[in-house]
């Protein structure tokens, strides 16, 4: 245990505190240290970034994986793929109806999904388990009344670096890109600040 996830002191004290033995502590402290010695010359890491690879999580480092040029970039060029083409832009109505948000979630695997006005004002944000609950309900409840009416949002020339340091620093799952009348242009997620 204490080889697999890095908290030897956290081991030694919680084995002292259960046996009781103050006497056994260097024993104790010894085979821990030993045991994430071994695990560390041969793994090179913890158990918890073993299930980050294989559920194939994306870690945001430190420091942004990107191209020094694209990191001082506005966010809008994270919105374009190059060659590739970039995935549209899927919103919602304000007044959506059912059948609206079923063929949304039948079309795209997305999380988020931002909801607008008539106009095309930014309305809020829903995530994908939101929608399916109303959805699954049979209740005539207006579907913003569901949806985060602030979500975070940057405009399309905010800086790529900072826009990765919300992310890390918030812990955020999606970023709305607007344009400056409050149009969304954009949702970025983890996988946008990743190099292809």
């Amino acid at each position: 245990m204490s080889a697999s996830g890095s908290i030897v002191l956290f081991v030694i004290a919680m084995i002292v505190e259960i046996t009781g033995d103050i006497a056994s502590v260097l024993p104790i402290a010894f085979g821990a240290i030993t045991g994430r010695f071994v695990v560390r010359s041969f793994i090179g890491h913890g158990l918890y970034h073993d299930l980050m690879q294989i559920t194939k999580l994306p870690f945001l480092t430190r420091e942004c994986p990107l191209h020094p040029g694209v990191r001082k970039a506005p966010v809008s060029v994270l919105l374009q793929d190059g060659e590739i083409e970039a995935p549209r832009l899927r919103l919602l109505r304000q007044d959506a109806n059912r059948d609206d948000v079923q063929e949304l979630l039948e079309s795209c695997s997305h999380n988020g999904f931002p909801i607008v006005s008539e106009s095309g004002q930014l309305v809020g944000l829903i995530r994908r388990s939101e929608l399916e609950s109303w959805f699954s309900e049979h209740r005539a409840e207006a579907l913003y009344t569901r949806a985060d009416p602030a979500p975070y949002t940057v405009h399309r020339d905010f800086p790529v670096d900072r826009a990765y340091l919300l992310f890390r620093e918030l812990g955020l799952r999606q970023l709305l890109v607007v344009d400056y009348s409050g149009k969304p242009e954009g949702v970025l997620t983890r996988s946008s600040f990743l190099p292809a």
